[in-house]
């Protein structure tokens, strides 16, 4: 947001997949108008496994922040599993739960120093 300021969606670079995603979903959503959905920002019709893919496209606003793309990318891919499951009403064991703390940490005491 620093950099780009609060329309930093507009200004990101989006794979075609991720473009494709939105069009659709914001379709989607006009049609289904009974249905609340408020949202200042494209990023709310994405799914959370996208989060790696805008990283990876945008390397070099995210580079300072982690030590290499596969130490967030590969938490991205595991937490997505995760809140898949949760999101799905699936149970998540003490295993996952454990994941979620220590991955949380790691990637917050990277971005706040």
């Amino acid at each position: 947001v620093a950099k780009y300021g609060d329309v930093y969606f507009n200004k990101i670079k989006l794979t075609k997949n991720i473009n494709t995603k939105l069009s659709s979903r914001k379709a989607d959503a006009s049609i289904k108008k009974w249905l609340s959905f408020n949202s200042e920002s494209d990023i709310h019709f994405l799914d959370f496994i996208e989060l790696g893919d805008i990283i990876r496209e945008n390397w070099s606003d995210f580079n300072t922040y982690f030590p290499n793309q596969e130490f967030i990318l590969s938490k991205v891919s595991e937490l997505a599993d995760a809140r898949n499951r949760i999101a799905h009403n699936s149970y998540i064991g003490e295993t996952e739960r454990t994941m979620l703390k220590a991955y949380y940490k790691m990637i917050t005491s990277q971005i706040m120093k």
